[in-house]
This record gives C-alpha cells, structure tokens and sequence, in this order.
C-alpha cells in the first residue's frame, strides 16, 4: 500500500496504491472534512472502560489513527507511536481508534505488542464513518480542534515525529 499525506491542502486527496502487478494507481479517497475545518467530535471508552472524548486534548496536537487487529499496517502506525508518546506527551495526544474489533481481541493485541498510545474502541463504527474512514490506516493530526494533516498508509516513527514538528511551527 502507498502513502498518500496531505497537509495544508483544501482538496478531495488521491491515494495512491500499488496493485497486484505493482502498477501504481491513483484513486479519489473521501476523507473527514477538509484541510483546516474543525475536527469531528467524538467520545468513545478506552480499553479500560474510560470515556474518552476529544474535546478533552483541547490545547495539544492530536495524531489520531483508526486501526483493526487483521491489519498489519495499521498495527505498525499504533506501534510508531511508542517511541514518541514520552518525547512528546506534554505537548502531544496519540490516540488509536480500533474499528470494530470486540475488545478481548483488542486487549490480546494491545499486550502482545505492547502498544501505549490511548487505545479507544469503535464497537459500532459511528466515529470511523464520522471521519469518513475508508481504510483503517487513516491517521488524522489535529491542532487546535483543526484537521491539519491527513495520513493514508503506513507511517513511521520518523514521518510521523516530522509532520508533529511541522504543527509546532504552525
């Protein structure tokens, strides 16, 4: 799967992916809102039963992604995030969205690949068709209640640290 990041940009993104025969194909991908309108809210239970909401981050960058256990990427985004939570955590929330996954399963994986970031669970979907959500590597990053940035596929720790520095100097 290709990476597609838009940030700062007020249009419908393509996302570009690599089909069976490693073509690339560019293909439209309807995202929550645009670039610089306000981030949808939400309140969701994290795995300890918390409500979570994300008016509560009000005053910090939120990187915020959608995942399920059966996707290896997304679980690789979840996980670049671990690095970062201590460097960043006064000035940034990383939250991670699971997509319908009964939450046994999500608390096996979490363990298993000890994740840290604020792992909420989307029993229902509501949140993950809030922000138009069409493949669960979706990371949103969020400043000031704003969607500033739009991650489609894998990111790494350094990509994703990046586009937090980019925010901060904003």
């Amino acid at each position: 799967l290709g990476l597609l990041f838009v940030l700062g940009s007020r249009h419908t993104p393509l996302v570009t992916v690599n089909n069976k025969n490693s073509q690339q194909v560019n293909t439209p991908f309807e995202v929550a809102g645009e670039i610089d309108t306000p981030a949808p809210e939400f309140s969701l239970h994290d795995i300890s039963g918390a409500t979570v909401s994300l008016s509560q981050f009000h005053g910090k960058t939120v990187v915020l992604t959608f995942w399920n256990v059966q996707c290896a990427d997304c679980i690789s985004v979840v996980k670049a995030f671990n690095p970062l939570i201590a460097q960043n955590s006064q000035s940034t929330a990383f939250i991670a969205i699971n997509s319908g996954d009964e939450q046994s399963a999500v608390e096996k994986l979490v363990s298993r690949e000890g994740l840290k970031s604020q792992i909420l669970i989307d029993f229902d979907k509501k949140v993950t068709t809030l922000y138009k959500v069409g493949t669960t590597t979706s990371t949103y990053f969020i400043r000031s209640n704003k969607i500033a940035g739009i991650g489609l596929g894998t990111l790494s720790t350094s990509q994703i640290a990046s586009r937090i520095e980019k925010l901060a100097v904003q």
